[in-house]
Formats: C-alpha cells, sequence, structure tokens
C-alpha cells in the first residue's frame, strides 16, 4: 500500500535556501527510507509558505 503525505508550513530562512538543503542534504535520508518526493514549492501568495507532497510504501 502506498502512502502519500501532503505537508505545508512555514519556513524560518529565505525558500531558495531552504530549498538547497531539503533538496541535496535531506534527499539521502528520504531515500534511504523509501520516501519519493512527489513535488515541493512555494506558495504564489506567500514565498515563505511551502508545500511538499511525498509518498512511502
Amino acid at each position: 500500500m502506498v502512502e502519500t503525505t501532503v505537508c505545508t508550513f512555514d519556513v524560518n530562512v529565505p525558500y531558495d535556501e531552504w530549498v538547497k538543503k531539503f533538496d541535496n542534504a535531506e534527499a539521502p535520508a528520504r531515500s534511504a527510507k523509501g520516501i519519493k518526493l512527489i513535488i515541493r514549492g512555494a506558495s504564489k501568495d506567500n514565498p515563505e509558505k511551502a508545500i511538499v507532497v511525498v509518498q512511502a510504501l
């Protein structure tokens, strides 16, 4: 069974800085746990609010 999780949250650093860490530093941990990133992005109305959608088996 695949589980999909949608998270929305405020980032307390500039979005571009957060994305670099999320995409690079945290990717190996997600991969090791079988978590697949579906999409990540920022709110068009508030660039300090992020959305992340992931799937895991």
